[in-house]
């Protein structure tokens, strides 16, 4: 499993099959996740602070635009907004189809502890349910 982790997140030499899954959160300060080298990506998860997550297959040919401090990813009927800080790793993974999930952050406040950080994702669009569009 690749990715953004704390030093302190996992032992190394620690491996089980649960701690191998990338889409199993081993830290709180865990922002994203990146398949292996040679894996298949057709989905990629986004995970608000509310605990609902969204499933974007990567064959609706979303676009990401990385401006400033916000990521946004257009596919479809759909509008992601991403904020928080040093966003690039994510876009980069994203743009290589390898992103396997993002969330924000359960607090929105910055520890500085990790390279990357989510404050918060914004999901709207038609192909959300009304109830979660501001």
């Amino acid at each position: 499993m690749r990715g953004i982790f704390p030093a302190n997140s996992r032992e190394a030499n620690k491996k089980t099959e649960t701690q191998d899954s990338p889409s199993v959160f081993l830290a709180e300060n865990q922002y994203y996740a990146i398949a292996s080298e040679h894996q298949t990506v057709e989905r990629f998860k986004v995970i608000l602070r509310s605990g609902k997550v969204h499933s974007i297959p990567y064959a609706l040919l979303p676009i990401g635009t990385l401006d400033g401090d916000s990521l946004y990813i257009k596919a479809y009927e759909l509008l992601i907004k991403i904020s928080g800080r040093n966003l690039d790793p994510i876009e980069e993974h994203f743009s290589k189809r390898s992103l396997l999930w993002v969330k924000a952050s359960p607090s929105g406040k910055d520890d500085g502890i990790s390279t990357t950080f989510v404050r918060e994702i914004l999901a709207t669009g038609k192909a959300i349910p009304e109830s979660e569009n501001p």
